[in-house]
């Protein structure tokens, strides 16, 4: 599995903690990779101490069920939880939202509201939290339509030869956005994509004839 069809699926400071995942992982057949990336700044001069991060990677198909045996592995036994733990006030929907986004939750607070949600008489199987976290990602997946004002100040810029029409352009021709489970998609329509290339190559145009009337009216 090369780099580039994985994403990071977690960052530890502790090697033992990043072998240990990996170690879990590799044994329920999810090829992983584990590197350290060492700090890109040193700070030491101003007493601050930046740790080198372990960084695992795996496919990003494999986030929702890797994301599961974390969860079974940090069990947690209700009866072991302080009573005045403030998971025990939320609802059963806000519980749900929980399991639905591990990328913002600890596994502890994952397991925890299943079990809560289980106590409460609700059925909370494994291919239940898969789909509802599945629903969402294809929720978030879902390009934006950008505003109808930036594309018009686009292109009039884009003609103007201005640096704000291209910049807007390619904004909204590249703009990838990084999903939960590490995949990266295009963050805005397709129409939108073509209206931002349009106004990019508008604008490298526009600016190109600028420069090469400027050169000869130096020459003439």
């Amino acid at each position: 599995m090369s780099s580039t069809d994985s994403s990071v699926f977690k960052r530890f400071t502790s090697e033992e903690e990043a072998k240990e995942v990996a170690s879990l992982l590799k044994r329920n057949d999810i090829e992983i990779q584990l590197t350290l990336s060492a700090p890109n700044v040193d700070l030491s001069f101003s007493g601050d101490t930046i740790q080198n991060q372990y960084e695992l990677r795996i496919s990003s198909n494999d986030f929702d069920r890797a994301r599961l045996l974390l969860e079974k592995k940090a069990d947690v036994n209700l009866k072991d939880v302080d009573e005045n733990h403030y998971l025990y006030e939320f609802t059963n929907n806000e519980l749900l939202e929980i399991l639905e986004k591990p990328d913002e939750w600890s596994e502890f607070d994952m397991v925890l509201a299943k079990k809560l949600l289980v106590s409460r008489g609700e059925e909370i199987s494994d291919d239940y939290v898969i789909n509802l976290r599945k629903n969402r990602i294809e929720n978030l997946a879902k390009p934006e339509k950008a505003s109808t004002v930036w594309i018009v100040i686009g292109y009039i810029s884009a003609f103007l030869g201005g640096l704000v029409g291209m910049t807007i352009g390619y904004f909204l021709w590249n703009q990838k956005k990084v999903l939960p489970n590490g995949a990266k998609v295009y963050a805005y329509t397709e129409s939108d994509s073509k209206h931002g290339k349009q106004m990019f190559l508008i604008g490298c145009s526009v600016l190109l004839l600028s420069v090469f009337y400027y050169i000869y009216q130096i020459a003439a």
